[in-house]
């Protein structure tokens, strides 16, 4: 490969998250997170998803985004492609998502951040403000 200097600066977006396939999923890596006092940021995330593809390739592949993301939080996907698949969409089911792309916070005690969780497309900007609130 060329340019080991940009491998250090940005990284493919999807490879920030760790992904979901359960509410077990879900329930464990959010006591992990809870544990080592980190706030959640769960993102609900699909390929046919327009404004998903939008927060991927101008708003999480953003270097100051990234660096915010990874440095204060526990990042969680779930990938709700299939609306057939039981397990991914009963981690929608839960917090009562009607579609991606949904963006949850969870600030570092485990407790929900409802006042700071949104639908749609943010600019990075914007995205790194909402960040800043937890």
């Amino acid at each position: 490969g060329q340019g080991g200097a940009a491998q250090s600066e940005v990284v493919n977006a999807h490879d920030l998250f760790i992904q979901l396939h359960s509410t077990e999923d879900l329930d464990r890596e959010l006591a992990k997170a809870k544990a080592a006092g980190k706030p959640v940021m769960l993102d609900y995330y699909a390929t046919w998803c327009t404004d998903c593809r939008r927060m991927e390739k101008a708003t999480f592949s953003n270097p100051r985004v990234q660096k915010v993301l990874t440095e204060k939080f526990v990042l969680l996907q779930v990938d709700v492609e299939d609306p057939n698949n039981e397990k991914t969409e009963a981690i929608k089911k839960r917090y009562k998502v009607f579609g991606p792309p949904a963006m949850l916070f969870f600030d570092a005690s485990g407790k929900m951040r409802k006042d700071l969780n949104f639908y749609g497309f943010k600019k990075p900007d914007e995205f790194i403000a909402t960040l800043n609130k937890i």
